[in-house]
């Protein structure tokens, strides 16, 4: 049994009757069972409640046995002196606090054995979801309310590291934007190292330099290592003495081209197309998340990450190598969604919460609701059981129930986990 199991019988009154008593006798009646405290100290803050008659209102703390008060030292803690009820899943020991034995609650005994069972069947559960094999008695309204808490904390849990980042940059969102673009467009296998690309090329570089677009393309392709081979071909030419001037005036020393992958991708994922593509983006596109904040129809945001190269690679994937399939080589739609999923939408999000911007915060969950389902393990492993994503926020919702919910058995904190414990 985990400590949580106390604060949602504390939460949601599951004792069997309320003729509860402490454990020196004394008439207990919880008028307010307090806001739970994340933070340092008690468990619960602001609890109101009558003790033989007289009302206390203060902190609660809660504990599997009494004994755990001692071993934690809070009788020495400053942050444990106002606490009114010490609650225990079992009292083996009187506490002491100035000079005076502290209330306690064993809750077991106002408990029913169902609860507990109940509870440990999700806990001790070794499917992928705990609740797979009672998940099809959950009406739907009650799976359909956890998924939208599931994909709005998984916007925000994006956010949190957009905002270190913003920190980092001198709260410079257009290259939080560029350098989470240029991540999120390559494939897994590439992203730590257009992780490194975007370290060495900063946003204000290309700042400077956009405004020629083959000094633009010199500066991504020479910084990651990709024009060091001989070819007779005048752009890459053209592109190896724009980098050789550019490195020397602003001290740029290029990557080792075998930290990028191309085996088992496709031509379309290569990242050299992709180096051409968002050179292309940031030499017409001045300040694109500043442009897509002010766009309300996603229709039209799409449009903005077209990123069609520059003429050569109609008919190239990799410098120095003509392709049999020539093409205009423009980002496709499902790549753009994911562009829209994991950057445009969260950093919107952000943008909108940290400015008290709620036509901006409701764009992107509108934004979210518009996109098409993400077909993926999760999506996949929720239809099996009823539950059918229609968009990409449910797909969403899908990746962080598992993730944070499910798979670390966080069934208490979840409303169908909550719904199951609550029939018995």
């Amino acid at each position: 049994m985990k400590e949580e199991f106390l604060h949602y019988l504390w939460r949601t009154h599951k004792w069997i009757n309320s003729n509860l008593k402490t454990t020196d006798h004394r008439n207990l009646e919880v008028i307010y069972s307090g806001d739970y405290n994340e933070d340092q100290g008690p468990d619960f803050s602001y609890a109101k409640l009558s003790i033989d008659g007289t009302v206390w209102i203060g902190q609660v703390e809660m504990h599997l046995s009494s004994s755990d008060w001692n071993r934690h030292h809070h009788s020495i803690d400053a942050h444990y002196h106002n606490v009114i009820l010490h609650v225990v899943w079992i009292h083996d020991e009187e506490i002491i606090v100035n000079g005076n034995v502290l209330p306690t609650l064993e809750l077991k005994n106002y408990i029913t054995d169902q609860d507990v069972i109940r509870y440990k069947q999700l806990i001790e559960c070794e499917d992928r979801i705990p609740c797979e094999k009672l998940f099809a008695n959950v009406p739907s309204h009650v799976i359909i309310s956890q998924m939208e808490n599931a994909s709005i904390h998984r916007l925000q849990q994006k956010t949190l590291k957009f905002k270190k980042e913003l920190e980092s940059t001198q709260q410079d969102w257009e290259e939080v934007f560029y350098k989470n673009l240029c991540k999120y467009l390559v494939t897994p296998p590439n992203a730590d190292s257009m992780e490194v690309l975007t370290t060495k090329i900063s946003w204000r570089l290309i700042q400077k330099i956009k405004s020629e677009l083959t000094d633009l393309e010199a500066l991504f392709f020479g910084v990651a290592g990709m024009l060091n081979a001989s070819s007779e071909e005048s752009y890459v030419l053209e592109l190896q003495n724009n980098y050789s001037l550019l490195a020397h005036k602003y001290n740029l020393s290029p990557m080792n081209v075998q930290n990028w992958h191309f085996l088992r991708l496709r031509p379309s994922h290569f990242p050299s197309l992709r180096l051409a593509q968002l050179a292309s983006f940031f030499h017409f596109v001045d300040r694109p998340l500043a442009y897509l904040l002010e766009i309300a129809d996603l229709a039209e945001a799409r449009k903005v990450l077209i990123m069609e190269p520059s003429d050569y690679w109609r008919n190239h994937y990799q410098l120095g190598r003509p392709s049999t399939q020539p093409g205009n080589h423009r980002l496709g739609n499902s790549t753009k969604d994911v562009l829209f999923i994991n950057v445009v939408i969260p950093l919107i999000y952000m943008y909108g919460t940290q400015n008290s911007n709620e036509s901006q915060v409701s764009k992107a969950l509108n934004w979210l609701e518009i996109i098409k389902s993400e077909n993926n393990i999760y999506t996949r492993l929720w239809r099996e059981l009823g539950f059918k994503p229609e968009n990409a926020r449910h797909s969403q919702a899908c990746i962080q129930q598992y993730k944070i919910f499910c798979q670390n058995k966080k069934c208490l904190e979840c409303k169908i986990g909550h719904y199951i414990l609550s029939q018995g």
